[in-house]
């Protein structure tokens, strides 16, 4: 991850560069990309480039609008901005996770009936299927329950001022709490830092299980994804259904591998290894 000053800094030089010291965010967001091609707002805890802007760069400011794009400026906004400015919480960067995102989930969410296993010996990982029970060196790790993720919540809402601390407390009263409590975060612009906050916290959970049951902690990305593995992922999507036929798995498998991708990292992304010939082809459609 970029240093946001670095980033902050390349800004304002682009915005001051232009003739009129005026630039149009798509514009500028396509500039710094030349410079900072894996930079992504959401390492910094926004939600786009937009909010990155209002929070790190306070010498650019909105001067208006052209059509839906924001055309930003060195000096004093000219107009003032609809959204309300994002709070900033304490926690300042997403902590990497310790496995890729479908296995963190398999972790991570209580209602999820896939979970993990730790190799005592190697301290590997790996997914294991909702009636799987793994054996020696093998263990299931404890999920995190609804009361710890409740706790964590909970934390979270005691680092926030008035009156957002009230506003977050009551959606704790409800039934459905963790849906409701990570949609008004977001709209009151606590989104990303209440995901970082969440994160960490699970992470030094997961940290603290490996350590209790003694097996030796290995914190790198999982081993490039296994057939076998997937295949146990697309049979739990949809455990209630009766086998389909031959080409509605295939389509099903097909659509798996499609949602995986989409959750990886650019960095492992441009590790993958494709056919030449299917790369050329994709291009051509």
């Amino acid at each position: 991850m970029y240093p946001v000053d670095e980033i902050s800094n390349k800004i304002l030089e682009l915005v001051s560069s232009t003739a009129d010291r005026t630039l149009l965010g798509v514009r500028l967001g396509f500039m710094l990309k030349r410079s900072f091609p894996d930079f992504a707002p959401y390492h910094y805890q926004c939600r786009n480039l937009r909010q990155f802007v209002r929070t790190h760069v306070p010498a650019v400011s909105e001067k208006g609008h052209s059509g839906t794009d924001v055309i930003y400026s060195v000096g004093s906004p000219s107009e003032p901005a609809n959204d309300p400015a994002p709070y900033k919480a304490v926690t300042s960067n997403f902590v990497p996770l310790p496995m890729v995102e479908f296995e963190w989930k398999a972790y991570s969410n209580p209602a999820q009936r896939l979970s993990i296993a730790a190799n005592r010996e190697t301290g590997e990982l790996k997914v294991l299927g909702e009636t799987e029970t793994p054996h020696e060196p093998w263990i299931a790790l404890p999920k995190p329950s609804s009361e710890f993720h409740r706790e964590i919540a909970e934390q979270f809402v005691s680092t926030l001022p008035e009156p957002l601390r009230t506003t977050l407390v009551r959606t704790l009263n409800d039934h459905k709490w963790y849906v409701r409590f990570s949609t008004v975060a977001k709209v009151h612009g606590v989104g990303m830092q209440w995901a970082s906050f969440r994160r960490a916290k699970l992470i030094e959970k997961f940290k603290l299980s490996l350590n209790t049951l003694g097996i030796p902690e290995r914190l790198t990305h999982a081993k490039k994804i296994q057939p076998a593995t997937l295949a146990l992922l697309a049979h739990a999507v949809q455990p209630h259904e009766a086998p389909s036929a031959p080409t509605s798995n295939e389509t099903n498998f097909r659509e798996l591998v499609q949602r995986v991708i989409a959750e990886l990292p650019i960095s492992e992304l441009r590790s993958l290894r494709l056919p030449v010939g299917l790369v050329v082809d994709a291009l051509r459609r």
